[in-house]
């Protein structure tokens, strides 16, 4: 089974994330996960969400600190 990102559509070849587009073979049975770098980013956005609306004071050096770590 194919593995695909449901964000930046990267392909999962062996563990490994690449930017490549799917066969006609490969796309008859895909699965969706998030790449590393896509999971990290929408963490942030749904931690910086929910940290906005509960008003949190920290949410801004946790969402930097975050960014730094994908960078």
């Amino acid at each position: 089974m194919t593995v695909q990102c449901c964000k930046c559509k990267k392909v999962r070849d062996n563990g490994q994330w690449t930017d490549r587009p799917l066969t006609i073979q490969e796309s008859k049975v895909v699965s969706h996960a998030y790449c590393d770098r896509c999971f990290v980013e929408c963490y942030i956005e749904i931690f910086a969400s929910e940290a906005s609306l509960a008003d949190c004071s920290g949410a801004g050096a946790v969402q930097e600190a975050l960014k730094s770590s994908i960078s």
